[in-house]
């Protein structure tokens, strides 16, 4: 079945998008390799003419490479943020330089407006904000690949945390998942070194992992099943959902004033009593 014609002219655009920044970022010898060079500007595989962009001086102290890489998927928007926060899981394929790096994704991800957050909010809860909330903070606690977080007050004093996922994310992750897999063939097609890591095998996994978050209804539901199984166990909790003020691209839950894992110092008391718990929990969910 063919696409629409609107579709593989989005989608020309979005390659040609795409071929840029590998370019800009001093992918050439990729976009070569690949006969992407088509998409950018008419010049066919000729894009000797582009070279590395050596005189970015924000070099860290992990390979160039990696930075660069990670670079490509933060200008490229929120499906490719999330494909490199989930590649950051992954040493079996990425080597620790580019870990390292695609895990500054986390918290990199630039804010939606807050107009864009209220139309949202009110169109899903089909309200305006002020029906439902005391308080709305307009700075966002956090912001991510498929939404950000927004700290406000129930009418009935609560204190809770409001989830917006992110305008027309569905539209834009699936033209890019449709992308991803036709760069991910050719890239096996054409460039011997990428058999060794499946692209297209790891475009179907982040597809079948990026969906699922696209329904907050479903979180919602996991939400409920951990609080459940871990009712009893004093050291594990998650935070009470309010379905009432749920939907598939709003979540409202209770607020719990608490630290990542991840800013706790390996090796502290803290850490040390942590650990034992978090085991635990682990066993316990398999």
């Amino acid at each position: 079945m063919l696409a629409p014609a609107k579709n593989l002219i989005q989608d020309g655009f979005r390659l040609r998008e795409i071929t840029s920044v590998l370019t800009k970022h001093g992918f050439v010898a990729v976009v070569k390799s690949a006969g992407l060079g088509r998409f950018l500007l008419g010049l066919g595989d000729e894009v000797s003419e582009f070279e590395e962009d050596e005189e970015n001086p924000l070099i860290p102290l992990t390979s160039e490479s990696a930075y660069r890489f990670r670079m490509v998927l933060q200008d490229l928007g929120p499906t490719f943020v999330k494909l490199g926060q989930i590649l950051s899981t992954r040493p079996d394929i990425l080597p620790p330089a580019f870990m390292d790096e695609l895990k500054l994704l986390q918290d990199r991800v630039p804010p939606m407006s807050f107009d864009i957050v209220r139309s949202i909010v009110e169109t899903s809860l089909d309200g305006e904000i002020v029906d439902f909330f005391d308080d709305f903070n307009e700075q966002p606690l956090a912001a991510a690949s498929i939404g950000q977080v927004h700290r406000a007050k129930l009418k009935s004093g609560e204190e809770v945390v409001v989830k917006i996922q992110r305008d027309g994310i569905r539209a834009t992750i699936r033209s890019d998942l449709d992308i991803l897999y036709y760069i991910a063939k050719l890239l096996e097609a054409t460039i011997e070194e990428f058999e060794l890591y499946t692209p297209t095998a790891i475009v179907k996994e982040f597809e079948k992992a990026i969906l699922s978050e696209l329904d907050f209804t479903l979180e919602a539901q996991n939400i409920d099943e951990f609080k459940q199984n871990f009712d009893e166990i004093q050291y594990a909790t998650a935070p009470m959902v309010y379905h009432e003020l749920t939907t598939e691209h709003v979540m409202t839950l209770e607020f719990i004033d608490a630290t990542k894992l991840s800013n706790i110092q390996g090796g502290s008391e803290r850490a040390k009593k942590i650990l034992p718990h978090l085991l635990d929990s682990m066993v316990k969910m398999v």
